[in-house]
């Protein structure tokens, strides 16, 4: 099993309450070097055989098989047939009406940071994660790794990455996101099963 898709079932297994991120530090050459545990929770130790888990992978679907196109009939061909239905442009839904004051500045603020992030690693800021997971982060104020990891868009790699500095963002501007649970380094270390 690789790395990517070991994470892929460990993020799957803390958001269907099967196992607990932890951070541990051990000392190596008079350095702190940082790690995550995973323990299993009650509901874990409960899965056997006879009663197996139930959870969902995030992108696991197959990639789409591609279908050849048909030939196309004449523009006026398809309209005769296929009328358009004449309708009424839907109102656009009012973004500020229903954002909170705390939430506006946290996603402004998470933003901020999105952009210094992509330029120092020289990607585009959505790489970092999208403005719909920005919206849920600023909207949800995330406070463990489990809620950051029940967001939509939010993979245990992203957590790995950015979790320290999102929590901190929600800290520094609404006083809100403690920071616990499973703050996993930016060194990239594995996370260790105990």
């Amino acid at each position: 099993m690789s790395g990517n898709a070991f994470e892929q079932v460990l993020g799957a297994m803390a958001r269907a309450g099967l196992v607990q991120l932890g951070d541990e530090v051990f000392e190596m050459n008079d350095k702190q070097i940082a790690y995550c545990t995973a323990r299993l929770t009650p509901a874990g130790y409960s899965v056997n055989e006879k009663t197996p888990a139930s959870f969902v992978m995030r992108e696991t679907a197959p990639p789409p098989e591609k279908r050849k196109r048909k030939k196309k009939s004449s523009a006026s061909e398809a309209q005769k047939r296929f009328p358009k239905p004449v309708t009424a442009a839907r109102p656009k839904a009012s973004a500020a009406g229903s954002v909170t004051g705390i939430q506006a500045r946290l996603e402004a603020e998470l933003r901020a940071w999105r952009l210094v992030e992509a330029r120092r690693l020289g990607l585009p800021a959505f790489r970092i994660f999208n403005d719909r997971t920005l919206r849920a982060v600023a909207a949800n104020r995330p406070a463990t790794t489990q809620e950051l990891l029940a967001i939509t868009g939010m993979g245990l790699r992203s957590v790995k990455r950015y979790g320290r500095d999102i929590f901190r963002v929600l800290r520094e501007n609404a006083g809100v996101g403690t920071g616990k649970g499973c703050l996993l380094p930016q060194s990239g270390f594995g996370v260790q099963l105990r």
